[in-house]
C-alpha cells in the first residue's frame, strides 16, 4: 500500500501580501484621503477611510481561505520521463467553497479551481525530464479570494519521490525468442488465425455461420466450429549493437509498453539486467523499474 503524507494548514503557516490590485486599492484610498484633507471635503475622506477599512478586513477574509485545509498526498509516484505526472492531492474542506491554486515548484504547471466542502482529489501536474528517482519540489497553495486585494500562500515540503521510467521512444531493438517459455506461450505449428480447431455443441445465438454442416448432414447433430489463433512466443528484449545507452533504454521501454498492452510475454537482457519473460502489471513494473534505476 502506498504511504501517504498528511498535513493540516494553520494560520501560522500562511504568508500574505497585497496583490497588484491591493496596492492600487491602497494608492487610490490614500489619494482620496489626501484630497479630502487638502480640500476640507468630507466625501473623499469618507471614501478613503472606507477603502482602507475594506483593505484591512480583506486580510482576515483572505487568510481564512487556507486556514483549516487538510491535505493528503502519496509519498511515492511512478511514471514516464518527459510526460506529465500528476500528484493526486486529497483536499478536505471543513465548510464552504474556496477558490484555490496549487503548483509544484516554480516551473510546474498550475492548477486553479473552486474547491467545495468535503473531500476531493486534485491532480497537480509535474514533469521530470530524465529517468531515475526525483525528489518532488515544494507544493504551493495560494488564494486571492474573496476580494483579490491580498494574496496568501503556503509552501509545503512534500517529502515525496517520483520514479521516472525512460521516455518511451520507439526504435529498432533485438527480440530474441525465449526457448524456455511454457507450452502455452509456444507458437503452435500449422495453425492460422482463422483455421479450424475443434467442434462444440451449437448455440442458437452463434448463428448459422459457425454451424458444421458436414456433421449435420451426416446426422451427428448440430455443432459449431471453433477457431484458434497462435499465441505469440516470449521474447527477450535487448538493444542493438552501437545504440547509445539512453536511446536503447527508451526504445526498450517503448516496446515494453506495447507488449504489455497486448498481454504478450517478454523479458530483458542488457548490461546488469537479466529478467526472464513474463507478463502482467507486476512484471511490467519490475522491468520498467530496472530500466529506470540502471546506473
Amino acid at each position: 500500500m502506498t504511504q501517504q503524507q498528511n498535513l493540516r494548514i494553520g494560520l501560522r503557516r500562511v504568508f500574505i501580501l497585497p496583490s497588484a490590485l491591493g496596492w492600487l486599492w491602497v494608492a487610490v484610498g490614500g489619494l482620496l484621503y489626501v484630497m479630502g484633507v487638502n480640500t476640507s471635503s468630507n466625501v473623499p475622506l469618507i471614501l478613503g477611510f472606507l477603502m482602507l477599512a475594506l483593505q484591512l478586513l480583506a486580510i482576515f477574509l483572505t487568510a481564512q481561505t487556507l486556514h483549516g485545509l487538510q491535505l493528503q498526498w502519496p509519498a511515492q509516484l511512478e511514471g514516464w520521463a518527459a510526460e506529465q505526472l500528476p500528484l493526486m492531492v486529497q483536499l478536505t474542506l471543513p465548510k464552504g467553497s474556496r477558490y484555490l491554486g496549487l503548483q509544484l515548484g516554480p516551473r510546474g504547471q498550475r492548477w486553479e479551481g473552486i474547491c467545495k466542502a468535503g473531500v476531493q482529489q486534485i491532480p497537480v501536474p509535474w514533469q521530470g525530464e530524465s529517468r531515475g528517482i526525483h525528489k518532488l519540489p515544494r507544493l504551493r497553495i495560494d488564494s486571492q479570494a474573496p476580494l483579490g486585494l491580498w494574496v496568501c500562500w503556503v509552501r509545503l515540503q512534500t517529502n515525496s519521490e517520483a520514479l521516472l521510467y525512460p521516455a518511451p521512444i520507439a526504435a529498432a531493438i533485438n527480440e530474441i525468442p525465449w526457448p524456455q517459455a511454457s507450452g502455452k506461450q509456444q507458437p503452435k505449428q500449422n495453425i492460422e488465425p482463422h483455421d479450424f480447431h475443434s467442434l462444440q455443441p451449437h448455440r442458437p445465438e452463434e448463428g448459422p455461420q459457425r454451424l458444421a454442416w458436414k456433421q449435420l448432414a451426416r446426422g451427428h447433430g448440430e455443432f459449431s466450429k471453433r477457431f484458434e489463433a497462435p499465441t505469440a512466443q516470449a521474447v527477450l528484449l535487448t538493444p542493438q549493437k552501437g545504440m547509445a545507452k539512453e536511446q536503447a533504454l527508451s526504445a526498450i521501454a517503448a516496446r515494453i509498453k506495447q507488449l504489455a498492452a497486448n498481454g504478450e510475454s517478454y523479458g530483458l537482457q542488457l548490461l546488469q539486467i537479466n529478467i526472464n519473460p513474463g507478463s502482467g502489471s507486476n512484471h511490467r513494473r519490475e522491468c520498467l523499474r530496472s530500466l529506470a534505476l540502471l546506473p
